[in-house]
This record gives structure tokens, sequence and C-alpha cells, in this order.
């Protein structure tokens, strides 16, 4: 009987093996639509299972979480092809991008009245907070809210690297066409960047480009005179200090991508907009696969709009000047109606 009995355990242990195989594979792909991950009313109201469905969630996770500057150059090894080296660099240059215009849009915080920035604080439509918008850029909590930001701005360029249509087939990602024309912006800046480097001359800016309706290209008349560092430095001894002239072309298309993805609007189909993409692929959960509950996810949620409000001040005030008293009464005005909507 051993050998029928080792035979039955065999067949049995490979069945078991397979199962479990085809249950990871349909899990990966998005396809288990049962269990807590998926029948909890959190999930199906933000119907993350019905957006990714068919597509693989580890692909998604790790292109929504992909790792800090620090780490992100480490991935860097001798045994690395071109295009690792390429990616991993301009995502690189991306963070530093988006670090500086952080700590530009930041200056604005000081520039505006306190009942703008308890505006701006306000959660609920119609009732500023009862504490104004502050930034405070050493704090713990203001940069494990930044890295979520860098990881969205990251999430856009691994999807725009992916082309259009693979992105929304693989990374349930879709663009409108002005984020679309400001990633192609921002792939020409990145490009000039690499001729920098080899020394060329014959470097384009997008700003050089004559803008059409949905290009995403913007005038060269837009005033940047402010620019602030994170080094540490006080941010009263930077003021009116111009960015280098080689990273200037790409702050200015960064801001403007960041800009249009607080402003477009949606309607019944939530995931139309970069922004909301991305807060559904950062609701996945790598181990075990699956969702993350929402406990776990509000602090992305808080990080989001922390960081996005600092743009936004910064898109409703910036044809004002950086001086509190200078502030008209329209443009506050201006201001809350935008905030409003």
């Amino acid at each position: 009987m051993q050998p029928a009995d080792d035979a039955l355990s065999q067949i049995v242990s490979q069945a078991s093996q397979q199962i479990r195989g085809e249950t990871k594979a349909r899990l990966e792909i998005g396809d288990g639509q049962t269990g807590l991950d998926h029948d909890s009313t959190w999930v199906k109201e933000m119907k993350w299972a019905m957006h990714f469905v068919g597509k693989n969630l580890v692909e998604i996770y790790d292109a929504a979480h992909q790792p800090g500057l620090t780490s992100l150059l480490e991935t860097i090894t001798p045994e690395s092809t071109q295009d690792e080296r390429d990616y991993a660099r301009h995502v690189a240059l991306l963070y530093e991008s988006f670090d500086r215009e952080v700590d530009r849009c930041s200056w604005r915080v000081d520039s505006v009245p306190k009942e703008t920035l308890q505006c701006l604080g306000g959660i609920t439509k119609g009732q500023p907070s009862g504490n104004p918008f502050t930034v405070q850029k050493q704090d713990r909590s203001c940069n494990k809210y930044l890295t979520v930001a860098r990881r969205y701005l990251a999430f856009c360029w691994r999807a725009y690297s992916m082309g259009r249509t693979s992105a929304k087939e693989k990374l349930g990602m879709v663009f409108t066409d002005e984020q679309w024309g400001l990633m192609v912006d921002i792939a020409l800046e990145l490009e000039n960047d690499e001729l920098r480097i080899r020394g060329a001359s014959n470097i384009v800016h997008s700003s050089d480009y004559k803008a059409s309706d949905d290009s995403g290209i913007f005038d060269v008349d837009d005033n940047y005179s402010d620019v602030g560092s994170d080094d540490g430095q006080d941010r009263t001894d930077r003021a009116g200090e111009l960015p280098p002239l080689e990273t200037l072309g790409l702050d200015q298309v960064v801001f403007r991508f960041m800009a249009a993805s607080i402003k477009t609007k949606v309607a019944g189909a939530m995931y139309r907009n970069s922004l909301l993409c991305f807060c559904a692929a950062a609701g996945v959960r790598k181990q075990p696969l699956g969702y993350y509950e929402v406990y776990l996810y509000t602090a992305v949620l808080a990080a989001l709009q922390w960081t996005m409000r600092i743009f936004f001040l910064e898109l409703c005030f910036q044809d004002e000047l950086r001086d509190v008293d200078s502030i008209t009464y329209d443009a506050m005005e201006a201001f809350r109606l935008q905030h409003e909507e």
C-alpha cells in the first residue's frame, strides 16, 4: 500500500500546487473578486477591483511604489542596461525638480492673508479651518507626505514611458490631453539634459514650440522669480533667487503638470485623471496581494491633499506679488471660488 499512498500523496500535492499557482495568477491580474479585499464597502466605494480587473496588481504596485532618490540611484549597477540607467536618472531628475517646485511654491504660504490659509486648510466646502494651512519642511510628516507625492510623479513617468495605450491597459492609467501634452514637454526637457551631458548645442526647450490648445506647452513669459531650496538653509535668506537656467524649463513644466492634475474635473468616471488613477494604484497591497484597508490608505490621501494645496495656492496667486499687504480682495475672492470648486 505504501507505493499507492505515495502516488496519491504526490497527486494531491501536485493538485494543491496547481491550485495555489492558479489562484496566485488570478489574484495578480485582479480577477479574484471575492474575499474581504473585494467585498468591503471601502473597496466597492472606490471601485478599485472594477478598475483593475484583468491587470497585474504586482506591476501596478511596483509602478506606484517606486524607490526614493537614494534607493533609486542604488539600483543602477554595472549590469544595468542603458534603458534602466536612463529611466532611473530621469526619475531622479523629476524628484529633484519636484522638490525645487515645492520649495518655491511654499514661499506663497507666507505671502497671503490668514483667511486664505484657513480657507485652504478647510475640508468641508465653504467651511474654513480654524487652523491656517502651514508648511513645516523639517517636520517628519511633511517629508512623508512629499514621498507620496514624488511617487505620483514617478508613476506618471512610468506610465508615459509605456505609451498612452499600454499605460491604460496595464496600469489603468488615463491622462487628459493636457496632462499628456505636459508629459511630452517633460520628456523634451529630460532629453535636453541628455544633450547637456554630451555637450551638444542643439538644445530645444518645450517653451520654444508654439503651443496648441492641448499640448501643455506654455509661454516663455511665465514669471518664476522666486525659488527656494530644501538644503536646510532658511527660506527668508533666498528670496528672489533664480533657479539655474539648466533646470528652469523642467521645473516650469513640472509645476504646470501638477497644476493640471489639480484642475481636472471628473464626473461619473472617476479614473479619467492621472491623479485619481495614482490614488487607485496606491491602494494596491503587495503582501498579501489585495487592497489596503481604509485606515491605512487615508494617509496616502492626506499626503496628496497636503501637497496639492501647496501647488494650488501658488497657481491661484502666481500673478500676485509675494507681499501679503499687496493682496487684493478680488484675488482672495477668486481663490475662494476656485477652492470651492
